[in-house]
Order: structure tokens, then C-alpha cells, then sequence
């Protein structure tokens, strides 16, 4: 994934100005995967047996990297190497110490702790985090919420699911064409609303059916967001640091994917009551909309706070 992160901030750099429907356009292709993916390892399981999907997966994964070698090397700090080499043969000694200094605080401006600095790159960090949130919530607490307090069986959770996707791969190029004309911060925190609202309402569902609908906003919000706040990374990584900034929101999301379950699992049960713990994320999704709203300045503004 880190690779594929990489591939896709250098094209979006190449074409800044559709930054928003690229990253849109790779999140509809991983919602794709999440529609038929099910769809036909139900199908081949059925033929030829459970095995059978981890050698169809093994295959789809060894197409994926025939086709990823095929791409273009893009190995930003040997060319950014090979580059600054260049150019200091042609410097006398005091502009190539110039040349360092400048260097090393690119390098100082990329790390974690300066990137926290700046109210830009928190901001970043929480709506890559709550985004996350919504899909751990999707993984535990509401399927435990449709089965216990709705009844659901096993094909409506399913559905329950594919409904999501579908949503997904509907919203999110349509997400990305949106932020390329009005702007990514209008993107996220209207995306980040609907979440909280989805995800809000949904506790009160009286049925799956309007489980569904609640989760199918969820799913066209976090569909939207996703693209949304991977193209604002991406925009305000500080140039020559991009690999080490865009790790920030990635490794703040896996992060909630580790945690966030447990979590759940003890809000419910210190509740008492299935997706309760809704709440929880439907809170942390509409306080990352809120800090987007404040916080979020137009790129080049002043936005770093004291230590």
C-alpha cells in the first residue's frame, strides 16, 4: 500500500490540477474490489471449494504486481541525489554549505514532530483518523448492532455491506471532480458530516431497512473523504519531504484500525447495549469535520502554532 501511495502522489503531482479525481477515481476502483470481490469468491468457493479463493487471490495478487512492474521507476531521493550531485559540482565551497543547510531543514520540516506543528497537518492527521474510525465501526459494531438489536441475518449484514460499496464507488470519483472545482476543504467537511449524521442516526434504525439507509450516507461520506484528505496530504507535503509527510495520516489510520476495535468492544460492553459505541464514532467524525471548518487555512497561510 505504501507503494501504491507513492505511485499516486507523483502522478498527482504531475497533474496537480485533477489531484481530487485522481485520488476519487483509485478509491471507486478499490470499491469496486469490495462489490465483486464477494461476489465471485462466493461463487468460486461454491465450485471448487473454500481453498480454491486463497489461490484466486494469490493469482490476482501476482497480476497486480506483473503490472505494477511495468510502471515507471520513480525513486524520488536517488533522481533528488543524483540531482543535488549535479549541482554541486558547479558550487564553490560556502553555496554547497548553503546547499546543506537547506537540505537538512527540508529533512527537519518532513519529520513528524514538525509536521504536528502546524494546524494543517493536524488536521489532516484526526479526519484521516475519524475516516478510519467509520470503517472499524462498519467491521464490529454494526453488524453486531443489525444481528442483536434488528434481527438481521447473515445475507441482510451482507447486503448491508455491498450497499456500501456500491454507495463508494458511486460518490467517490463524483467526490474528487467536486473537490478539483470547489475546493477539498468544502469536500471533507461536508463528507465528514454525513458520517457523523449516518452513523448517528443509525442507533436509532427501528429496522434494517433504515440501517441501510443510514449506513449507505455513512458510505457515500466516508467514500467522499477518503479521496478528500488523501489529496490535501498530498497538496501540503512539504516539498522534498513527501515520502515521510504522507506516512503521518496513513500511520494515524492503521493506528485507529488497531485500537479502534478494542475500544468499541469495551463502549458497547460498559453500556450494556449493541452499537452504542455508535455515538462514539459519529462524535469523532462530525469533531473532524468542526476542526476542518476552523483550523483548515488556504495553503501558503501561516498556520503553525507555538510548541
Amino acid at each position: 500500500e505504501g507503494g501504491d501511495r507513492a505511485y499516486l502522489a507523483d502522478l498527482s503531482d504531475r497533474f496537480p490540477e485533477a489531484r481530487g479525481t485522481i485520488s476519487g477515481t483509485q478509491q471507486a476502483v478499490h470499491a469496486l474490489g469490495l462489490v465483486i470481490g464477494p461476489l465471485i469468491g462466493g461463487r468460486v468457493a461454491e465450485q471448487y471449494g473454500a481453498s480454491s479463493v486463497f489461490y484466486l487471490i494469490s493469482g490476482a495478487a501476482l497480476i497486480c504486481t506483473a503490472g505494477y512492474s511495468l510502471l515507471p521507476d520513480i525513486n524520488a531521493s536517488e533522481e533528488k541525489r543524483e540531482e543535488n550531485l549535479a549541482l554541486s559540482m558547479d558550487m564553490s565551497e560556502e553555496e554547497e554549505e548553503e546547499f546543506e543547510r537547506e537540505q537538512q531543514a527540508v529533512k527537519v520540516a518532513s519529520s513528524w514532530g514538525e509536521l504536528l506543528k502546524s494546524n494543517r497537518q493536524r488536521v489532516i492527521t484526526f479526519a484521516a483518523g475519524a475516516n478510519a474510525f467509520g470503517f472499524v465501526a462498519k467491521l464490529t459494531c454494526i453488524p453486531w448492532f443489525a444481528t442483536a438489536s434488528l434481527g438481521a441475518t447473515p445475507q441482510q449484514v451482507g447486503e448491508l455491506f455491498s450497499l456500501t460499496a456500491l454507495l463508494g464507488l458511486a460518490s467517490a470519483p463524483v467526490g474528487g471532480v467536486i473537490a478539483d472545482k470547489i475546493g477539498l476543504k468544502a469536500v471533507i467537511v461536508t463528507s465528514l458530516a454525513a458520517c457523523a449524521v449516518g452513523l448517528g442516526l443509525a442507533q436509532e434504525a427501528a429496522d434494517v431497512r433504515q440501517l441501510q439507509m443510514c449506513v449507505g450516507l455513512w458510505g457515500m461520506g466516508t467514500a467522499a473523504a477518503g479521496p478528500a484528505v488523501n489529496a490535501l496530504a498530498q497538496e501540503s507535503a512539504p516539498k522534498g519531504g513527501e515520502g515521510e509527510a504522507l506516512t503521518l495520516p496513513k500511520t494515524a489510520a492503521d493506528s485507529v484500525f488497531l485500537i479502534g476495535p478494542v475500544v468499541l468492544g469495551l463502549v458497547d460492553d460498559r453500556l450494556g447495549a449493541a452499537g452504542a459505541s455508535l455515538w462514539l464514532v459519529s462524535g469523532s467524525a462530525a469533531l473532524a469535520a468542526a476542526a476542518t471548518l476552523v483550523f483548515l487555512r488556504p495553503l501558503g497561510e501561516e498556520d503553525t502554532v507555538e510548541a
